[in-house]
């Protein structure tokens, strides 16, 4: 497996190696033992998958304390954008983000550790997407920022149709009870 740092050093970028044969090709996804022999803690304790729509926008997620996620996110099918945020208060890059392009050709990863939010525009048709989470889904922990947050600025236009009401309604980082 390959590794790239990226602007926040918790936030990783995996390649895992493809094999071929005359059958066809496959790789490893996720094996604890590679990931801790990378300087990863990861097991995965759920895994959600994604079939959005071009155009569709979700974000910017995350999971409060006590219940707080690292997602291992990757693409099965399709082109999209991934934004992720840095919502912990005592980060020297508090409320800065990253935005990948994610390509399922390109077989890449991402590796979003607790303390950031994470969101996604679907940029192709049948896009599948998959995420695998430490912690399981806690409807009481589970939060949303406003993607219109001016103190995070996101560089990006969406059309309104594709959001859940959540989106629509999610507060400003500001006014929100992030406890990262």
């Amino acid at each position: 497996m390959i590794i790239e740092n990226t602007e926040f050093e918790e936030v990783k970028i995996l390649f895992p190696e493809k094999l071929n044969d005359k059958r066809g090709s496959w790789k490893t996804v996720y094996s604890k033992n590679d990931f801790f022999d990378c300087g990863i803690d990861f097991a995965v304790l759920e895994e959600r998958v994604y079939y959005p729509i071009k155009g569709s926008f979700y974000g910017i997620h995350f999971q409060n304390n006590p219940h707080r996620q690292n997602k291992l996110i990757s693409l099965i099918n399709g082109k999209g954008l991934d934004f992720i945020v840095d919502l912990r208060r005592n980060s020297s890059t508090y409320k800065r983000y990253l935005k990948i392009e994610l390509d399922s050709e390109r077989n890449e990863m991402i590796y979003v550790p607790h303390g950031f939010g994470h969101a996604f525009l679907a940029q192709s048709e049948n896009v599948i997407m998959s995420f695998k989470i430490d912690e399981y889904f806690d409807s009481k922990c589970s939060r949303a920022i406003s993607y219109k947050d001016p103190e995070i600025n996101l560089d990006l236009n969406i059309n309104e149709e594709f959001l859940s009401e959540q989106d629509k309604n999610a507060p400003f980082l500001r006014d929100s009870d992030c406890n990262l």
